[in-house]
């Protein structure tokens, strides 16, 4: 959610991505210009058709290996890939995902990856600073007691959420 707040803070067609239509249209209410339901569409081919065969300049990508390969064709020429937070080949319950050669798929045209797990203090300031002059606030889904934690990240693992879960600290 704040990649789409920042992103049209910074005056950009957005295009948002979930298995939820009920998460997409949170997301368009927040101001996503396109949704797309990646369990009824691929993806790549409707970003591609959304730009007009050109892709996404930027892709926040956040789903891992299971997601790698769509970036690298949604992703336009020269453009890039942000893969925000940690990397795995596994899904949850330990079975191996099935996955394309990252190797092939990097060299069938120019673009960057960039692996992104937390930045500079200036980052961070100009970050702020950025939420402060287009008054981006996080979109809290549900705040649980300290004492509820485990129920938090279960909550959490479950993927139903939109915005952040928080946990308060006495």
């Amino acid at each position: 959610m704040f990649g789409l707040q920042i992103a049209r803070a910074a005056g950009a067609v957005t295009i948002v991505t979930s298995s939820s239509d009920e998460k997409l249209a949170k997301a368009r209410a927040l101001g996503a210009t396109h949704g797309i339901n990646y369990r009824k569409l691929d993806w790549a081919t409707e970003v591609k058709a959304i730009t007009d065969g050109h892709g996404a300049d930027h892709i926040l990508e956040i789903g891992g290996v299971a997601t790698l390969p769509q970036s690298f064709q949604a992703v336009a020429w020269n453009g890039s890939i942000h893969s925000i937070g940690h990397m795995t080949s596994m899904v949850p319950g330990g079975e191996k995902e099935e996955t394309a050669d990252a190797g092939i798929l990097t060299i069938d045209r120019p673009y960057t990856v960039r692996g992104l797990i937390v930045g500079s203090r200036e980052q961070f300031r100009d970050l702020l600073t950025c939420y402060a002059a287009h008054s981006i606030r996080p979109i809290i889904n549900r705040v649980f007691e300290f004492e509820k934690a485990q129920e938090a990240y279960e909550y959490l693992w479950g993927s139903s959420h939109i915005g952040k879960v928080v946990i308060r600290i006495p």
